[in-house]
């Protein structure tokens, strides 16, 4: 009988963050012109990118957890924004640094996010203006990623997105449910300077600069046709029209983080005391508060625009029945 020697096992060296996500860059296929052939190449940068968060899971240590975090944050940054063909990272890609904003628990990743959505938002635009001769059109891909799932997209999923992991998308209610917690957070002085404040003021600027995004291309292309569908199907209005929203609750809440926003504005920095000055998370408070007062207007000026649009409608449709009346009584002989 033959003896049989098993196998000594070594468990599988932890690759620093920078190494595993220079390794993942390098395994990276390039950008393909084929239709066929760049699906499968989004299909394998999907994978490589996804993995570096494989980590997650089981993680104890929350500084590995912060590098893994920086390391897939800078993958999706190289894959959608460097190089000579930056390639639309895919949803999953989006849903996971939508998911960092959310929930970093690190004042350092939450920016990071913050701007890399941004940025990927701006290079590649659900909404725009495309120049068509002396005229602009309106171009809406609706295949983007958005931060909000609504309408009919709760139902099916958009894109074919399942529903089930997309918990961290924003709904109306979730929409103004993050307004109420905004309110809470500034009424509550001793909550005020917490990092959690911080991250609903940054995730609520990048909500309402996608809300803006969407917006702004729909009014301009709205003044030139005056087609109501174009404003009807803005996020915004689905977001207000929704029957999990009460408008006049999210009209109080935002009046409520206007007024308080505004007085800590106005507050001079040298008011805080020494021990407050030290602290770089109370800085970065009143900065945000500053980007959280301007975020909460440009919603304002957003939903005056759309009042401002549906009475105009309103008033048209107005003057029209009343022109049919009097040519009708005009015609009329008894």
């Amino acid at each position: 009988l033959g003896t049989s020697t098993a196998r000594p096992y070594f468990p599988p060296l932890r690759r620093a963050p920078a190494e595993r996500n220079r390794q993942t860059l390098q395994n990276m296929p390039p950008s393909r012109e084929q239709p066929a052939a760049a699906a499968a190449a989004d299909g394998g940068v999907e994978e490589n990118v996804m993995a570096i968060l494989d980590s997650f899971v089981g993680i104890k240590d929350s500084r590995d957890l912060h590098d893994d975090r920086a390391a897939f944050l800078e993958a999706v940054r190289s894959v959608g924004l460097a190089g000579d063909k930056p390639m639309i990272p895919t949803e999953r890609m989006y849903d996971a640094v939508f998911l960092i904003l959310q929930s970093s628990s690190s004042l350092e990743l939450n920016i990071a996010s913050f701007h890399l959505l941004v940025e990927l938002g701006k290079k590649y635009p659900r909404v725009y203006l495309a120049n068509s001769g002396s005229q602009q059109t309106l171009v809406i891909v609706k295949e983007s990623w958005s931060p909000f799932l609504l309408g009919n997209n709760l139902a099916s999923g958009e894109n074919g997105r399942n529903t089930s992991r997309s918990n961290h998308l924003f709904d109306s209610l979730r929409f103004s449910l993050l307004t109420e917690a905004m309110v809470e957070a500034s009424n509550d002085t001793g909550a005020n300077n917490g990092l959690k404040h911080i991250e609903n003021m940054v995730l609520f600027q990048y909500l309402v600069h996608t809300l803006e995004a969407d917006f702004v291309p729909r009014h301009i292309a709205y003044k030139e046709s005056l087609d109501w569908v174009i404003i009807r199907e803005s996020v915004l209005n689905v977001l207000l029209g929704s029957r999990k929203l009460v408008f006049k609750t999210f009209v109080k809440n935002c009046i409520s983080l206007l007024n308080q926003h505004q007085r800590e504005v106005e507050d001079d920095i040298s008011s805080k005391s020494a021990s407050d000055l030290d602290s770089s998370l109370t800085i970065s408070s009143l900065e945000f508060e500053r980007e959280a007062l301007i975020s909460v207007k440009k919603l304002f000026i957003m939903v005056s625009y759309i009042n401002i649009i549906v009475f105009s409608i309103i008033h048209r449709l107005c003057q029209v029945q009343m022109l049919t009346i009097s040519v009708f009584f005009v015609g009329y002989k008894p």
